[in-house]
């Protein structure tokens, strides 16, 4: 599976098949849930939700120049290809 995203952004994903759950981590301390990930045919997905990350603070760093800017407001979608 390949994931494409309409910018340039770093991110995890971490899969939990037990609760059929996809998370997508960035650098922004919010972490995306897609609820049952599995057997979707559709090629587009919205994230059902956002959890705010309450582990230890990250150290604040200025961006540096060759980073992508914040992404906007609004829906986050990924696009899975085969």
């Amino acid at each position: 599976m390949m994931v494409k995203t309409a910018g340039a952004f770093p991110f995890s994903i971490t899969v939990d098949p037990t609760e059929d759950r996809l998370y997508l981590a960035g650098i922004a301390p919010e972490i995306g849930v897609i609820e049952q990930a599995s057997g979707s045919e559709r090629k587009e997905r919205t994230i059902d939700r956002w959890i705010r990350w309450e582990g230890e603070p990250r150290e604040e760093k200025p961006p540096l120049p060759h980073e992508p800017p914040p992404a906007p407001e609004g829906p986050s979608v990924i696009r899975l290809s085969p």
